[in-house]
C-alpha cells in the first residue's frame, strides 16, 4: 500500500485509444458510407473492382505522397515501409488503366497531422485484411492479378500497428493531439 506522503504515479495517456475513441463517428461513417463499401456488392466485376481502384489511387496517392516528404517520418519507424501507392498502381496497370489524375493535395505539416493520417492509414490495413480474403474468393484474383494492394494490407497487420501504436504513445503530447485528431478526422473524410 502507498503511503499518502507517497508521489502518485502518473499514468500515461494511451493515445491510440483516444484516437480511435475521438474519430469513431467519422470512422463508422467511413465504413458504412465510404468507397470501400462497394467491395461488398454482391454483384462485384472485375470493371467495378478496376473502377474502384483507379478511384482509390486518385485519393490515396496524395496522401502517400505527403507521407514521404514529411520529415517526421523518421520517427516512425514501423510505418516507413508501409506506403502503398506502388502496388495500387501496379494493381491498376494490371487492369490495363492509366493512372487516373490525383485528389487534391493534402495537408501534413507536423508530426501530429503525420500521426493522425497514419493512425486511419494503419488502421485501415485491418480492413484491409477483410478485403483480401473477400476479393480472393469473390473475384478469384491473386496478388499478380490485381490483388497486389490488399495483399500489401494483409501483411503482418497486428504487428505494425502494434509498433505504431507503441510510438505515437511516446511521440504524442497535448500540444500535437489536436493536430492529429483534426488529421485523421480529415483522412477519413477522404475516403467518403
Amino acid at each position: 500500500m502507498q503511503s499518502p506522503n507517497a508521489p502518485s504515479q502518473i499514468t500515461p495517456i494511451d493515445w491510440a485509444k483516444r484516437l480511435k475513441a475521438d474519430t469513431e463517428e467519422i470512422h463508422q461513417e467511413a465504413e458504412s458510407k465510404g468507397i470501400f463499401k462497394r467491395l461488398f456488392n454482391p454483384d462485384l466485376t472485375l470493371s467495378d473492382y478496376s473502377c474502384f481502384l483507379a478511384d482509390l489511387y486518385a485519393r490515396l496517392a496524395p496522401i502517400e505522397i505527403e507521407i514521404l516528404r514529411s520529415s517526421d517520418l523518421t520517427k516512425l519507424p514501423s510505418v516507413q515501409s508501409r506506403i502503398t501507392f506502388p502496388a495500387l498502381s501496379q494493381d491498376i496497370k494490371y487492369f490495363g488503366i492509366n493512372p487516373p489524375s490525383l485528389g487534391g493535395p493534402f495537408p501534413i505539416s507536423g508530426l501530429g497531422s503525420l500521426v493522425g493520417t497514419l493512425y486511419v492509414l494503419e488502421g485501415s490495413a485491418h480492413g484491409g485484411c477483410i478485403f483480401h480474403k473477400h476479393l480472393l474468393n469473390h473475384l478469384s484474383i491473386t496478388e499478380s492479378t490485381g490483388l497486389a494492394y490488399f495483399s500489401t494490407q494483409a501483411q503482418s497487420v497486428h504487428t505494425r500497428f502494434k509498433a505504431f501504436r507503441e510510438e505515437i504513445n511516446q511521440l504524442l503530447d497535448e500540444n500535437h493531439y489536436n493536430e492529429a485528431l483534426a488529421t485523421a478526422k480529415l483522412t477519413f473524410q477522404r475516403f467518403l
